[in-house]
C-alpha cells in the first residue's frame, strides 16, 4: 500500500500534508494506466528539440490534482533537476481517484487520456503515490512516494523502479525519549481512513526504544474536539505522536497539516511528526523524510534512464528521513537543545540581543571604557597644561625670537654682519632681562677668548676683554669640551672651580651662563650671559641658549668663509690672469661666470660680453653644436671633457683651441659647476692638414700613376705581345709539313706570349679597374671576389644590401683598394679556402666587413703594425674621415670593418674640408 501522508510547502522547510487518502481503486486505475501506456506507445514527436538532440517526452501522473501541496512539491523536486534540460517534455495529469472514486467517472477519464495521447511517444512515465498497478508495459516507469510496506514493493514491474517512502517511526520515538527521558506515557493520534488505519498499524509494528516504560494509548475513533480536550489535560511529561487524521471519529473529513495548530495550541505536552511539513506548524519535530527531496531522487534516476540506462538495471532507492526540530516549540516545552540526536537540524530559532548584536555590544562597552578612559586623562592634561602654558608661551616666545635671529642672519649681506650681531645680542639682552650678553671667539687648539661684541645696561661694567685658562680653568674647560657653565651661586660650584666662586663674589653676579659656540666638533667661541639681579630663566630656557649659540656660530662661520672666499677669489684671480693659458668657469645653471686675461686678449671682447652664453658667439658656426653637445652631455653627467673647436680671434680670424673642462665641488662635496682651461693648438692643427694633405696627393698621385701604367700595359705592351703571337701564328703556319721541330717551337713561344698577354692584361686591372670607372663599387667589388676565387680556389661570399644609389669616387675607390689589399692578404698570408665580404649601408654611412677563418695574426704586433697593406687601408679610411678595426687572433682567423661617413665630417673627428682661410 502506498500513500502521501507529508510534504513541504516551501524553501524554509514548512511542510504540508496530502488531504486525500488513497482509496485503494485498483481496477480503475489499472484500466486508466493501461491505456495511458498504449496512448504513449502510440504517439508520435509532434516537434523538434531545440537543442538539436532527439526530443524526449515525460509523463507525470499523480494520484491527486495540483492543488494539493504534496503534488507541488514533488512536481518541484522533479522539475528542478530535469526542468532547465531543454532536449524534455514534460506532460502531466492527475487521476483524482480520491475526489472522484465513481468507476463510470474513471472509465469517462481513461478513454479522455487515451484519445489525448494516442499520437504521442511518451519516454519516461513517472508515477506518484499510486502503489497496486502495472503501469504502462514496455515504458520505463518510476514509482515515488510509495510507502515501503505497500504491497507493490514485492511485486516490482518489469520495465520500472521506484523510490520507497518509510516514514521513520521508530527514529521518532527514540528522539521523544532523548528529550523527554522522565515521560511514562505515549499518546498516538490517528484517524478512521484507510489510510490512517495503516499508518496506524505501521506503528503498532514499532517497538519502544529500548528502557523505556511508556503507557501507549491510540486516540483513533475519537472526534477532533475530543482531542483537543484531552491534549489540554496531559501532563507535560507525556508523549504525543501525530501521525495523520483524514478523518475523526464523528466522521468529518480534514486536512491533516491543518489540524496540528489548533492540536499544538490545545496541548500541555509537546506533539512529535513524521514529516517535515508539519515543522513550523506545532510540532516539536522528529525523524521526518521529504517529498521534495523524494522528487529530487526520482527525476535523477530519471535523467539515467533517458541516458540509455534501464530500469531493471537500477535497483530501487529508498528516502531518506532526517531529524529536523522547531526551535520555538523546543523553548515553549522546555526542551534541551543539547539532547537532540546528533546531525538534527533546528528551525525558525529566533536569537537574543546578545546573540543577534554580541559585537556591535562588546564594541559599544570597549568604546564607552575608552571614552571614559581618553576623558580621564584629558582632565589629567587639561591640569598639566595650565601649569606648563605659560612656561610654553615664554619658551615658544623666545624659540620665536630665535627663529627671527636666524632668519634675519640668513639674509644679511657680510658687509652688515657685524651691526646686526650688536642687535641681535640686544634684543636677547631685553627679552631675558639681563644686564649683559657678550660674545667671544677663539681660534681652534687655543684657550684665550677674545671679547668681539657686548651690550648692556647701563651703568653696567665692561666685561674681562680676554679670559683664559689661567683666569678661568674650569669655565675654559667646559667650553673646550662643548659644556654648559651655569652659575646662580658661587657655593653650588664644585670645589675645583674656586677662582670662579672668588669672580662671582667679587663682581656680585646672581646669574651667569656661559654657552660654547661650535662648528666641526671645535669651539670658536661662546655666548656669556650675565645678571647682576635676581631674575627667572628657567633650565628649558636654559637649554635652548645652545641653540642661540648654534644661531651665532653659523653667522660667524659665514662671515669667515665669506671673507675668506673673497680672499681666495682675489688669489684665483690674480693666478688665473698670470697664467699662460685660457681660463674659464661655469655655475650650476651651465652658465659660464668668469673668463681670464688671456681669454679677454684672445678675443678682443669684455668679461660682460662672454659671460652666460655670450662666449658661444666667437665659436665657429661649423663647430658651435658638437662644441655644445659635449658641454651639455658631460655637464649632466658630472664628467670630465675635452673639445677641439674654432674661437674668432680679436683680429677675426679663427684659432682652433683645445678646451679641457672638469667639474669643481665645494669641501662639503656639493657640485658647484665646471672649471676649463684653453690651449691655442693653431700650429698643430695647420702641421695636421698639411701632413692630411700630403697623405692624400701621394695616393692620388699613385692612383694616378697606376692609371698611366694600366693604360700603358693595356694599350701598348699588350697590342704588341697580340702582335707578336700573331706573328708567330702565322709563321708556324708558313711552315711546311716535314718540319714538325721547328712548328712546336714556334707553337711554344705562342703560347707563352699569349700568357704573358693575359697576365699583363690582368695586372692593368689590378693597377685601374675599368668596372670601377664605368659600372660602380659593387659590381666592381664582386667582379674582383670572382676573379680572386677563381684564379685561386677561393670561395668568397658576397653580401650587400641598402648602398646608396650613389656613391662619390673617392669611397668607391676607397672600398675597392681595401677589398682588393684584404684579398690579396687572404690569399698570401691566410691559407683560408672561405671569405666573406659584406657592404651595408646606412642613412650616415656606408661599411665593409671581411672575415676569413684562416691562420689570423696579432694586430698589436710590430710586424703587423708596420705593414704597408693595412697602413694604406687606414690613410685610405683617414683621408675620408672613416675608420677601420680590426680583430684577430693566431688561428682565429681575422675580421676587417671599415666605416666611411657619407658626410665628410662626424664628431669628434678634424673635418676634411679644412683649408688654410679658414685658420
Amino acid at each position: 500500500m502506498s500513500r502521501y501522508s507529508f510534504i513541504p510547502e516551501s524553501a524554509s522547510a514548512s511542510c504540508v500534508p496530502l488531504s486525500r487518502r488513497f482509496r485503494g481503486r485498483t481496477s480503475v486505475a489499472l484500466i486508466l494506466i493501461t491505456t495511458i501506456v498504449w496512448c504513449t506507445r502510440a504517439a508520435r514527436a509532434s516537434g523538434e528539440n531545440p537543442a538539436g538532440g532527439e526530443l524526449k517526452r515525460v509523463l507525470l501522473i499523480y494520484q491527486q490534482d495540483m492543488s494539493q501541496p504534496a503534488e507541488r512539491a514533488v512536481d518541484n523536486g522533479i522539475r528542478s533537476v530535469l526542468g532547465d534540460k531543454l532536449e524534455i517534455q514534460f506532460y502531466s495529469e492527475h487521476l483524482d481517484a480520491n475526489l472522484f472514486p465513481d468507476s463510470k467517472y474513471q472509465a469517462a477519464q481513461v478513454a479522455w487520456y487515451r484519445n489525448k495521447y494516442r499520437d504521442q511517444k511518451i519516454d519516461l512515465v513517472i508515477a506518484i503515490g499510486m502503489a497496486e498497478q502495472t503501469l504502462f508495459p514496455g515504458v520505463s516507469t518510476i514509482f515515488c512516494g510509495v510507502e515501503s510496506t505497500a504491497p507493490l514493493r514485492g511485486i516490482l514491474p518489469a520495465d520500472s523502479t521506484a523510490v520507497w517512502m518509510s516514514l521513520d517511526f521508530k527514529g521518532t520515538l527514540a528522539a521523544a525519549a532523548r528529550l523527554q527521558p522522565s515521560a511514562h506515557r505515549l499518546i498516538v493520534i490517528n484517524g478512521t481512513t484507510n489510510w490512517d488505519r495503516h499508518l496506524e498499524a505501521v506503528a503498532r509494528r514499532t517497538p519502544p526504544p529500548e528502557g523505556t516504560n511508556w503507557e501507549i494509548n491510540y486516540w483513533n475513533d475519537i472526534s477532533v474536539d475530543e482531542m483537543r480536550s484531552r491534549l489540554g489535560k496531559l501532563p507535560k511529561d507525556t508523549i504525543v505522536l501525530y501521525i495523520s487524521v483524514e478523518r475523526d471519529g464523528a466522521g468529518r473529513a480534514y486536512i491533516p497539516r491543518d489540524l496540528i495548530p489548533s492540536l499544538s495550541a490545545a496541548s500541555s505536552a509537546p506533539i512529535y511528526g513524521l514529516s517535515d511539513g508539519f515543522i513550523g506548524f506545532g510540532i516539536v519535530g522528529g525523524s521526518v523524510v521529504s517529498f521534495e527531496a523524494q522528487g529530487k531522487q526520482a527525476a535523477e534516476i530519471g535523467d539515467r534512464i533517458l541516458r540509455g540506462e534501464k530500469p531493471a538495471d537500477i535497483p530501487p532507492v529508498a528516502a531518506a528521513s532526517s531529524y529536523v526540530f522547531d526551535w520555538q516549540q523546543l523553548r515553549r516545552f522546555g526542551l534541551s537543545e543539547s539532547a537532540l540526536p546528533p546531525g538534527s537540524v533546528v528551525r525558525f530559532a529566533v536569537l537574543s540581543p546578545w546573540q543577534l548584536y554580541r559585537r556591535w555590544i562588546l564594541c559599544a562597552v570597549a568604546f564607552v571604557l575608552l571614552q571614559s578612559i581618553l576623558i580621564i586623562y584629558l582632565l589629567v592634561q587639561r591640569n598639566r597644561r595650565t601649569r606648563a602654558e605659560s612656561l610654553l608661551r615664554y619658551e615658544l616666545s623666545f624659540e620665536s625670537l630665535v627663529s627671527d635671529l636666524s632668519a634675519g642672519f640668513a639674509s644679511v649681506s657680510a658687509d652688515r654682519t657685524n651691526p646686526e650681531i650688536e642687535k641681535a645680542l640686544e634684543k636677547l639682552r631685553e627679552f631675558l632681562g639681563l644686564d649683559r650678553v657678550c660674545l667671544y671667539e677663539t681660534t681652534p687648539h687655543d684657550d684665550k677668548f677674545q671679547l668681539r661684541y657686548s651690550v648692556a645696561c647701563e651703568g653696567i661694567a665692561s666685561s674681562p676683554q680676554v679670559f683664559s685658562r689661567h683666569e678661568f680653568p674650569w669655565i675654559v674647560s667646559n667650553l673646550l669640551d662643548g659644556r654648559d657653565s651655569v652659575m646662580r651661586r658661587g657655593e653650588d660650584l664644585l670645589a675645583s672651580a674656586h677662582k670662579e666662586q672668588a669672580f662671582l663674589v667679587e663682581q656680585d653676579y646672581t646669574f651667569v651662563a656661559i654657552v660654547p659656540m661650535r662648528t666641526g666638533g671645535l669651539t670658536m667661541g661662546c655666548l656669556a650671559f650675565a645678571s647682576f639681579h635676581q631674575t627667572s630663566v628657567s633650565d628649558k630656557v636654559i637649554e635652548q641658549f645652545r641653540v642661540v649659540a648654534d644661531v651665532f656660530a653659523s653667522t660667524l662661520v659665514r662671515k669667515r668663509t665669506e671673507d675668506g672666499l673673497q680672499e681666495s677669489q682675489q688669489r684665483f684671480q690674480t693666478m688665473a690672469d698670470t697664467a699662460p693659458v685660457m681660463i674659464w668657469m661655469s655655475g650650476t645653471d651651465k652658465l659660464y661666470t668668469f673668463f681670464n686675461k688671456q681669454w679677454l686678449q684672445f678675443t678682443g671682447r669684455t668679461l660682460d660680453q662672454e659671460r652666460g652664453n655670450g662666449w658661444s658667439e666667437n665659436v665657429h658656426p661649423t663647430d658651435l653644436e658638437n662644441c655644445l653637445r659635449t658641454y651639455v652631455s658631460s655637464f649632466e653627467a658630472r664628467q670630465p671633457f675635452s673639445v677641439e673647436y674654432r674661437l674668432r680671434r680679436a683680429n677675426g680670424n679663427y684659432g682652433w683651441i683645445f678646451d679641457t673642462g672638469v667639474p669643481r665641488y665645494t669641501p662639503a662635496g656639493d657640485f658647484a659647476g665646471y672649471i676649463g682651461s684653453c690651449v691655442d693648438m693653431t700650429d698643430k692643427v695647420l702641421a695636421e692638414q698639411g701632413v692630411i694633405d700630403l697623405s692624400g696627393r701621394l695616393i692620388s698621385a699613385q692612383e694616378d700613376e697606376r692609371s698611366r701604367i694600366s693604360r700603358e700595359l693595356h694599350d701598348d705592351f699588350s697590342q704588341r705581345l697580340a702582335l707578336l703571337a700573331i706573328q708567330l701564328e702565322q709563321a708556324s703556319q708558313s711552315l711546311p709539313d716535314a718540319n714538325e721541330a721547328l712548328s712546336e717551337r714556334l707553337q711554344a713561344m705562342w703560347e707563352r706570349t699569349t700568357e704573358l698577354s693575359s697576365d699583363i692584361h690582368k695586372l692593368s686591372h689590378q693597377l685601374h679597374s675599368s668596372k670601377l670607372h664605368h659600372l660602380g663599387l659593387l659590381p666592381a667589388a664582386q667582379g674582383l671576389c670572382q676573379e680572386i676565387g677563381k684564379q685561386h680556389h677561393l670561395h668568397i661570399q658576397f653580401l650587400h644590401r641598402d648602398m646608396p644609389e650613389e656613391i662619390s669616387p673617392d669611397v668607391g675607390l676607397c672600398f675597392f683598394r681595401i677589398v682588393q689589399e684584404a684579398l690579396n692578404n687572404i690569399v698570401k698570408h691566410s691559407g683560408a679556402k672561405q671569405a666573406h665580404v659584406e657592404f651595408v649601408g646606412t642613412a650616415s654611412l656606408v661599411r665593409l666587413r671581411i672575415v676569413d677563418a684562416g691562420a689570423g695574426f696579432d694586430p698589436s704586433s710590430k710586424a703587423a703594425r708596420g705593414g704597408l697593406g693595412l697602413a694604406s687601408m687606414r690613410e685610405r679610411l683617414r683621408l675620408l674621415g672613416g675608420t677601420i678595426a680590426i680583430y684577430s687572433s693566431p688561428t682565429e682567423g681575422t675580421e676587417i670593418v671599415a666605416e666611411v661617413p657619407l658626410t665628410q665630417s662626424h664628431a669628434g673627428a678634424f673635418p676634411m674640408n679644412r683649408h688654410l682661410h679658414d685658420l
